[in-house]
Formats: structure tokens, C-alpha cells, sequence
């Protein structure tokens, strides 16, 4: 018997070594060809398949991007403020059906009464984007929630609520405070409580602009080769608050991905609303976008991303089989959502 056994574990570990390898080929193609820098990790069923990183973290320093290395995960923050409203729903706190107003009377906002917790989590409420450029003060300096809200979320309708889908942040900023008026507690507060610390995710957290956070990797904009790559200007990633202030690692967004599809953040069937894309306002689901195969992935699946600058991120999840790819970027180069199909094709490779 042991003389069976011992060649079946080579074969295995040849298997497993030869797949580690095609993991790296395509990462290293899509930096050579791509100008891809950041790292990227695969998992099934919650369980790591495989992990790695190419370029820099800072390239002032010449500090090498890491399988650990945190990054600033913009729009990506949104899954999670979309779980805490889905666990408000399950403790009867509030219902997707109410409107802006019932949470958030001293709102100004033409959509007050209109609007509802469904349309924000589904990016179909109407109200403008609230993303800035360098010249407006929601990236020159710390603005509270309330400012923030004042300013930028609360203009004409852009769309009537319910007849369109458009990611923004201005849906989701105010999500959080509506959190906030549920619980009584800082949107922070309840992302620690309910899933950061539950899941020990000990490398996510809020980019404080006042306090720079260990190893975050610095990002960068590409524009030519006479230029190279020129840092981000300085930008408040708080602002985005509960649409887009984290900051977290590849290992931590997978203890994410199992925790969710695991149930252990929402009951079954309120999972399978969450995911569920609605095919009348172009497959947007809560929080994420559902897709019925794209590219490679011929199989059913959810994705979100996030992006600001040169800080990006992408997350899909495809159901069948379970599998889960992440990238984070710290550079405006390659399309994250095609190195995603690259790096899944590989994991389903016989």
C-alpha cells in the first residue's frame, strides 16, 4: 500500500506545483504585457487556492508589493455596508421598502420621500454622484458626514428612482448614516462589531488621513512612457465614508467572500437576494452585479470593484464551485476585471 501511496503524492504535489506555476505565468504576463502591479489571490469554498504579488507597493522606496500588503479599496467598502443593512433587515430594524426620510428626517434632498433603502442599495435612487476631482474640496479636506451629505448628495434627481442603475457613492454615503440612525452607533463602529472583528479581520480598517496607515501601498497614475508613473495627488479617501474610505488585504476581503457565502453575515435566503441580479435595471444586485458569464467565466457570477486614482479593486465570486478572485492595484494600468477571468481559468483547469 505505501508503495501506491508514495507516487500518488508526487503526482499531487507535481499537480499542485504545476498549477502554482500557471498562476504565476499569468500574473507575470500581465505585468509585462498589462504594466500590472499589485497582488491578486484565488480561493475555493473559503479556502486558499493561491496568492501573489508583482511591482511595487512604493516605488520611491522601492518597497515590493506583498500578498499582505494593504490598499485603498474605494467602491469595494459598499458589499460591506450592504451586509450591515441586509442584518438591520433580519433584526427588524428597518425595512428595504422605507424611504430616506423615515431614518433621516432633516434630510434635504428631493429624493427625501421618494427614494427607498432598496433603490440606494441598488445604485437606482436617482441622486447624483457625489465623486469629486482635485479642484473640489471633497478631496482637499476632511468634510464631516453631514457636510459630505449637504453638499454632495443631496441635489435634483438625475433619474426617476427605480428606472435605472448607476454605481455611485452618494447611495451608499447615505446608507451609512441611515446605519447609523438604526443602531445608534458610528457606521465604524458597526463594521467592527459586525464583521470586522467577528471575522478577525485585522488588516482592514478606515484610511484616517490624519494617520497613515502601516504599508498601505501607495498608487499611481500612468499616463505615457515620457511621464512614467506619477503618485496620486493627495486626496481625502475618508470623505467616501461608508461608499469608499477602507482600506484592507487580498487575505482579509477572502475571510470576506467565505464569512458571506458561508452564511455566517446573512441567513440563507437573504444572501440569495442580495446576489440576485435585477435584469430590468442591468443586472445590479445589493451592494455588488450579478452577470450570467462573461469572457472566460461561463458560469453565473457576482463582482464588485472600486476605484480611485490609481487605487483599484476587484472581487467576483463565481456560485458554481465556489471560487473567489481578487485583485488589488495600486496603478491606473490593466483591467482588473480580465485578469479576474485569467486567473479563474486556471483555478477550474483540470
Amino acid at each position: 500500500m505505501k508503495s501506491l501511496l508514495l507516487p500518488l503524492f508526487l503526482i499531487l504535489c507535481l499537480a499542485g506545483a504545476a498549477q502554482d506555476s500557471a498562476y504565476q505565468s499569468v500574473l507575470n504576463r500581465w505585468q509585462r504585457e498589462h504594466g500590472f502591479s499589485g497582488t491578486v489571490l484565488v480561493s475555493r469554498g473559503g479556502r486558499l487556492l493561491w496568492s501573489g504579488a508583482v511591482g511595487h507597493a512604493n516605488r520611491e522606496t522601492s518597497a515590493a508589493a506583498q500578498s499582505t500588503t494593504p490598499y485603498r479599496i474605494a467602491g469595494l467598502t459598499q458589499p460591506f455596508t450592504a451586509v450591515m443593512i441586509l442584518q438591520l433587515k433580519e433584526e427588524g430594524k428597518l425595512a428595504l421598502d422605507d424611504t430616506i426620510a423615515k431614518y433621516l428626517p432633516g434630510y434635504t434632498g428631493p429624493g427625501r420621500a421618494r427614494v427607498t433603502i432598496r433603490q440606494l442599495l441598488t445604485y437606482s435612487s436617482g441622486i447624483p454622484e457625489c465623486g469629486g476631482g482635485t479642484a473640489r474640496d471633497i478631496d482637499r479636506a476632511t468634510l464631516k458626514l453631514d457636510t459630505f451629505i449637504s453638499r454632495y448628495c443631496s441635489g435634483p434627481l438625475e433619474f426617476e428612482p427605480g428606472t435605472k442603475a448607476r454605481m455611485g457613492n452618494g447611495d451608499y454615503i447615505l446608507l451609512g448614516k441611515i446605519i447609523e440612525q438604526a443602531t445608534g452607533r458610528t457606521w465604524v463602529d458597526n463594521l467592527e462589531r459586525r464583521i470586522l472583528r467577528p471575522l478577525r479581520m485585522n488588516s482592514t480598517g478606515v484610511v484616517d488621513d490624519s494617520k497613515p496607515v502601516p504599508r498601505l501601498a501607495r498608487s499611481y497614475n500612468y499616463k505615457d512612457s515620457a511621464t512614467g508613473y506619477q503618485p496620486d495627488k493627495p486626496y481625502y479617501t475618508g470623505n467616501y465614508y461608508s461608499a469608499g474610505s477602507l482600506y484592507s488585504t487580498a487575505y482579509d476581503l477572502m475571510r470576506f467572500d467565505a464569512a458571506l457565502f458561508a452564511h455566517q453575515l446573512l441567513r440563507p435566503g437573504t444572501l440569495a437576494d442580495m446576489i440576485h441580479g435585477n435584469e430590468k435595471l442591468g443586472n445590479v444586485a445589493q451592494g455588488v452585479w450579478a452577470s450570467a458569464g462573461r469572457g472566460s467565466i461561463s458560469l453565473p457570477y457576482i463582482y464588485g470593484s472600486g476605484a480611485i486614482s490609481g487605487s483599484r479593486a476587484n472581487w467576483i465570486h463565481v456560485l458554481k464551485g465556489d471560487i473567489a478572485v481578487l485583485v488589488l492595484s495600486n496603478t491606473n494600468r490593466g483591467d482588473l476585471a480580465r485578469l479576474s477571468e485569467d486567473l479563474y481559468t486556471v483555478a477550474v483547469r483540470k
